[in-house]
């Protein structure tokens, strides 16, 4: 096959493709504003058809049919909860077709029927929904509680418009030795909603998918490890063999998949992620450096901590897998903790240094496991059978692992393993951490209604809620990697347990904010002028901050078969 770059700008963030494969539509990030373009691939020549303006995100969804319009969707202050416009190939007034759409639409194959997903609704649900290609009508067709969900990724409508092809999650249904996966393809009908899998494959997350027009087959972006690449796949249907179309180091983005109508052709966004370790003394950001480096590589993404001798304990890919890592402050004398087939990642360094805490695929599902801090004697802690989510938490007495397992909620089990106790009732609530004297626990969550990122403060001992606070919507996980915001360390205690302190993205360089516990107003502690940052640690002393900061390069490709 022919790999082509079709757009060299470095920050696109999304694109389509039109039916005839003549144009593409991307959506541009710019110093944290967003626009959308239009560009005519024989010529090159370019249109900007949405300027510039404060979006948090931006999607070049799909074409019509005859290629004369563009719909994408939009998340900003005037709609939160995302929405869907539509605006002709070469620019004009944009027209706003539904509401509560963040994520990729499909359109029938007729072009008279739009299917678009809201997810997590009140934490536990998602709901795929039909309309008119105009927005009206709008029609329930399904919906999925957890331990069932949805990609939150575009449907995709078979040929003859009956059928409905989506990414599809259980964490309850058997998996088959060494594909312990939680997603895989499913198809519905449109006429009753009634689902069934088409494929026994099952990768950690399925994005975009597409239906080639004769009805033989699916593309899809999926992914297979927490630190993998995302790659193209293709499943045939019915047979539901699966195998890769792409197989690089680079990653393809989940909500960025489209085909020409004849199929010769699909447009991807194509990027090379990087996450480095970085250490600032007394946390300035004028004498922060990298203590590890690669290209390709992500360190600490999902998980970084202080051991008490000053040593940094995090998770990486280098080596191809996720594993567990340590590495002195000034970068030297790295080491793997774990080298288990499965992955191991998220990790956390209890209170006295001696135990490490992290999630692992080596049992039937990802369960919350320890080992000593050289990497001795693990021991699986949480056997729940839905698997638990890798945000997580040691209480500073070290007794406890405070997690949230997928299905909601917030729950406790001690730290030589047993039987879990329930701190707080199923929801979608993220990152439990207990402050530094024991006595508060935080969260991470979505308003119901707003779907605005919030921390709750509730006594550890008992749950009665202490205060909430409002944090800006560049705080979301969803601003890094939507399919992945149960995986998004946003928030840890200030060294004293006066504050919490998050990430906030602005202009497209993330920098830590802290929330005081009084209520008064945040103020921002470090000053990055670039880059994002995925997670953060104090050391024991409060002293030094790590980060795992990075950026990557997106460019929209067109793949095409070797005529």
């Amino acid at each position: 096959m022919n790999i082509t770059r079709v757009t060299s700008e470095g920050n696109v963030e999304s694109a389509a493709v039109s039916p005839d494969g003549k144009y593409i539509a991307y959506s541009l990030e710019e110093s944290g504003k967003r626009s959308l373009w239009t560009k005519h691939l024989g010529t090159g020549s370019r249109v900007q058809i949405v300027p510039t303006t404060e979006t948090f995100l931006m999607n070049a969804s799909t074409f019509s049919h005859d290629g004369g319009y563009v719909y994408y969707t939009r998340v900003d202050d005037q709609n939160p909860q995302g929405a869907l416009y539509q605006v002709p190939v070469l620019g004009g007034a944009s027209k706003r077709i539904l509401a509560n759409v963040a994520q990729p639409v499909s359109l029938s194959p007729d072009g008279k029927q739009l299917a678009f997903g809201r997810y997590h609704l009140a934490g536990t649900e998602d709901e795929l929904w039909l309309a008119n290609a105009d927005g009206t009508s709008e029609r329930h067709l399904i919906t999925v509680k957890e331990p069932e969900w949805l990609s939150g990724a575009s449907a995709a409508w078979s040929p003859d418009g009956a059928m409905l092809a989506v990414g599809y999650g259980n964490d309850n249904r058997p998996k088959p030795a060494g594909q312990n996966l939680g997603m895989t393809v499913a198809v519905l009908s449109v006429a009753d909603g009634t689902l069934r899998l088409i494929t026994s494959r099952r990768w950690l997350y399925v994005g975009n998918l597409m239906w080639f027009s004769d009805g033989s087959g699916l593309a899809l972006i999926s992914r297979e490890q927490v630190l993998g690449a995302p790659q193209i796949w293709q499943v045939s249907y019915p047979q539901g063999e699966a195998r890769r179309i792409t197989n690089d180091l680079n990653s393809y983005d989940f909500y960025s998949l489209t085909l020409t109508a004849d199929v010769s052709a699909l447009v991807s966004v194509q990027s090379d992620p990087i996450s480095n370790i970085w250490v600032a003394p007394e946390g300035e950001t004028s004498r922060a450096r990298a203590i590890t480096s690669g290209k390709n590589v992500q360190a600490g993404h999902y998980g970084l901590a202080w051991t008490t001798d000053g040593k940094l304990v995090y998770d990486s890919n280098v080596n191809g897998n996720a594993s567990v890592w340590m590495v002195n402050a000034d970068g030297f004398d790295p080491k793997p903790l774990t080298d288990s087939a499965a992955e191991d990642f998220a990790p956390e360094v209890s209170t006295d240094g001696q135990t490490v805490i992290f999630l692992s695929g080596r049992a039937k599902l990802y369960q919350v496991w320890r080992m000593d801090i050289d990497g001795g004697n693990p021991k699986q802690l949480t056997q729940g059978t839905e698997g638990q989510s890798p945000t997580f938490s040691i209480s500073p007495d070290g007794r406890w692992v405070i997690y949230h397992p997928f299905v909601g909620g917030i729950q406790k089990v001690s730290i030589d393993g047993g039987t879990a106790i329930e701190l707080v009732a199923k929801g979608s609530l993220r990152y439990p951490q207990v402050s530094p004297d024991g006595k508060l626990l935080a969260y991470f969550f979505n308003d119901d209604q707003t779907k605005r990122p919030k921390i709750a403060v509730i006594a550890f001992d008992g749950g009665a809620p202490v205060r909430t606070f409002d944090l800006p919507v560049t705080s979301g996980a969803s601003l890094y990697e939507v399919g992945f915001s149960l995986l998004f360390h946003a928030f840890h205690w200030s060294p004293d347990g006066r504050a919490l302190v998050y990430i906030n993205t602005l202009g497209g360089v993330s920098n830590l904010w802290s929330q005081p516990l009084d209520g008064s107003a945040p103020k921002q502690i470090t000053d990055f002028k670039s880059d994002l940052i995925f997670n953060f640690a104090y050391s024991r002393d409060g002293r030094q901050l790590a980060f795992a900061r990075g950026n990557q390069s997106r460019d929209a490709v067109m793949i095409s078969e070797v005529k």
